[in-house]
């Protein structure tokens, strides 16, 4: 008799729907950017905002004149900064934000660039929890994280409108051959690529593998299957993730597949068996610009090579300053514990205990056009911070 399968699939893909904008809040945070040297506005820095406890609130992009707008949706006390990528940071500036009030800041940013760690790494070189606890790694965190953020400000300010081609496929567990498969075109706001749906925390807690609630894909997915959550932007860049994963720095100059890149590597830092995830973020090694990042989960099934499935998201700057994912890819292996005959394909090579891998699910896309959107502008002057120079 066949045993029902064990599925695997990608958890919570976005819908190819446009965004509706949130009723903005009624206080404000209104300024610009400017070169802490030359006072000439800076076109393309990222406006962070942090509450009292140093969590991320909020962010922006300069446009071309250096000016910003964030809407807060609670009053408080704020901490703010300019960051560039491949630059040196300033400090924090702290705001206090009354009720419905608009306040202006003047920041700055350096010109300053940073220098990426060029020593060779060997696969013994330790392998730190939080990557701001080491020194080589924390700057290329800081990097990668910049790049992130600034992803997530696209996104939460629909700055980006976008064609994508979508695709989801089905392949035969032996042979990889197509199965089943959609395609699609469409246009949007920009959307993430795929969303994790479960909260940093309770994936620290519990682990990757949840529920799949989403809609029926018959003859091979159904609400109720086990699924295993992919890590997007908000789970790379939580405290939870930071303090459950450890990380290194890899760089090797004989490393043929990824010349001219260094790599920022996580992996889980305690040993369980719940299913985890593991990958590197890598950058431009000149320029410190993020440029992708691959991934695969940990403790899924020893039937299944780790070689054979996992992701990668491409990372692209707009001419707008804007950061986006240009392309994105997931596969991920679906198992039966039903006999190769019954379940009509299956992976021999892998066979232990007598489950197989049925079929591997692909999801991804890639954006085939781009536009930046500027947002709209605030209706009350801002006047420039007093220069120090004639």
């Amino acid at each position: 008799m066949r045993q029902p399968l064990v599925r695997t699939i990608l958890a919570a893909l976005v819908s190819a729907a446009f965004v509706t904008l949130a009723p903005a809040a009624a206080q404000v945070v209104r300024g610009d950017v400017r070169d802490a040297v030359t006072h000439t506005p800076i076109f393309g820095a990222i406006v962070v905002v942090l509450d009292t406890s140093g969590a991320r609130v909020a962010g922006a992009i300069s446009d071309d004149s250096g000016r910003f707008s964030i809407r807060l949706s609670d009053a408080g006390a704020y901490r703010l900064r300019a960051e560039r990528i491949g630059y040196a940071a300033n400090g924090f500036d702290t705001i206090a934000l009354a009720a419905g009030a608009s306040v202006i800041a003047h920041l700055t940013a350096t010109s300053v660039a940073v220098v990426l760690p060029t020593v060779f790494v060997s696969a013994t070189s330790r392998c730190v929890i939080r990557p701001t606890e080491g020194a080589q790694t924390a700057v290329l965190w800081e990097e990668a994280r910049k790049a992130l953020d600034a992803t997530q400000v696209a996104l939460e300010g629909h700055l980006v409108f976008a064609v994508r081609q979508r695709y989801s496929r089905f392949l035969d567990g032996t042979s990889l051959n197509v199965r089943q498969e959609k395609v699609f075109v469409d246009s949007v706001l920009l959307e993430h690529p795929w969303q994790t749906g479960v909260s940093p925390e309770d994936l620290a807690k519990s682990g990757y593998r949840i529920v799949y609630a989403g809609d029926a894909v018959p003859g091979f997915l159904t609400p109720g299957d086990t699924v295993f959550a992919v890590p997007d932007a908000t789970v790379l860049l939580s405290d939870a993730f930071a303090r459950t994963h450890c990380f290194r720095v890899r760089h090797d100059s004989l490393d043929t597949d990824h010349p001219g890149l260094i790599g920022l590597t996580f992996e889980p830092a305690i040993k369980r068996s719940a299913p985890d995830v593991t990958g590197t973020l890598w950058l431009d090694s000149a320029t410190a610009l993020l440029r992708f990042m691959e991934f695969r989960h940990t403790n899924l099934f020893a039937e299944v090579s780790p070689r054979r499935y996992g992701g990668r998201m491409d990372f692209e700057l707009l001419p707008g300053g804007i950061w986006v994912v240009r392309k994105w890819t997931v596969r991920m292996p679906i198992v039966s514990s039903g006999s190769l005959n019954a379940a009509g394909m299956g992976d021999a090579r892998f066979l232990t205990g007598g489950h197989h891998v049925a079929y591997y699910h692909d999801d991804g896309g890639s954006l085939l056009s781009a536009t930046v959107v500027k947002p709209p502008e605030e209706t009350a002057p801002i006047s420039k911070p007093p220069s120090a120079t004639p």
